[in-house]
């Protein structure tokens, strides 16, 4: 029974393995940035990444487009935006000006809080958020993608250890 259950997850592993190869050999994105190894910036559409290069629609030029990776730097994809980040300086921002103006209150001995205030002081910081929100929401994240590497490529390296103890030689095959 053990070994009919490492065989089915080794066959299982084998064939999600064997799926994400296929996964990972054309991926598409909407929207992309792209920077060249000549220190330019393509902003593009309909961007589909294989391991052999890159085709993409050229909003500058309005026409198709291909490179290969070897001319590629990185590549940068929407991936959300800053909503959330946007909605804590904004209610940062409304903490920060409601305890000045509580302060402000306490040091004058004419003026007194009222019964309400700990409500209308909630409301202005849930008030500086959502707003804070709305703001970040209009600013897109940019995330650098992995490119594929060349299957092709194999490097070798040597390195040699050399001291008082002995020798050492070691071999990297990637």
């Amino acid at each position: 029974m053990v070994q009919k259950s490492f065989l089915v997850l080794f066959i299982l592993f084998c064939c999600f393995n064997y799926g994400q190869q296929n996964i990972l050999d054309q991926i598409n994105y909407k929207e992309a940035k792209i920077n060249l190894k000549t220190y330019t910036q393509l902003a593009v559409k309909n961007l589909t990444v294989s391991s052999t290069g890159i085709t993409f629609y050229d909003t500058v030029f309005q026409k198709e487009g291909s490179l290969p990776l070897s001319e590629v730097k990185s590549i940068y994809v929407k991936k959300g935006n800053y909503f959330g980040r946007g909605a804590l300086y904004g209610a940062l921002l409304m903490s920060l000006s409601s305890l000045s103006a509580v302060n402000a209150v306490n040091l004058d001995p004419e003026v007194e809080l009222k019964d309400n205030s700990s409500t209308i002081i909630s409301v202005t910081i849930l008030s500086g958020a959502a707003i804070g929100g709305l703001i970040g929401s209009f600013f897109p994240k940019w995330k650098p993608i992995e490119l594929p590497s060349d299957k092709n490529n194999v490097s070798f390296k040597t390195s040699v250890l050399i001291n008082h103890e002995g020798v050492g030689l070691s071999f990297i095959l990637k």
